[in-house]
């Protein structure tokens, strides 16, 4: 009954850290689509572009950090419930239910962190597509062309 208790517990705090960490990136995209619809309505943030680029390479950043740590968080989660499994199986053949409990446990844990890593993924590709598609307005209603690639 330990080790489930003990899986279970791993599993829901590595869980709950990897889903703060989700919310936390949904912030930032949120944000950033709004700062980039923003930048794309009016001129006048020319005179910010400097730290308005700070500000981007930071949130990029925390996105890219985010998506890791819940990839981290989900690949401990899933090691934590078969390591308890494995915990239990040394017990003898009378603990395999318990075994096949914890490791259960630990595999719910990594999956939900993996859909979330996939999510955060899929918010950040998001994110980058809108800022690239409005650099590349603003390029063209400056009249700067692309640069041709040689060879």
């Amino acid at each position: 009954m330990l080790i489930q208790l003990c899986a279970g517990a791993w599993s829901a705090l590595c869980v709950g850290v990897a889903w703060r960490a989700y919310r936390r990136c949904q912030n930032i995209a949120a944000d950033e689509r709004a700062l980039a619809r923003k930048a794309t309505s009016s001129d006048a943030i020319e005179q910010d572009a400097f730290e308005r680029e700070l500000l981007l390479r930071e949130l990029n950043g925390e996105l890219n950090l985010g998506q890791r740590t819940v990839k981290v968080l989900a690949q401990a989660a899933l090691t934590g419930g078969l390591a308890l499994g494995f915990l239990a199986l040394t017990g003898g053949h009378t603990h395999q239910p318990e075994a096949l409990q914890a490791f259960g446990l630990g595999a719910v844990g990594g999956a939900l962190g993996l859909g979330m890593y996939r999510k955060i993924g899929s918010l950040a590709d998001d994110w980058r597509a809108q800022l690239n598609s409005a650099a590349n307005r603003k390029r063209r209603r400056q009249g700067v062309d692309q640069p041709e690639r040689t060879g």
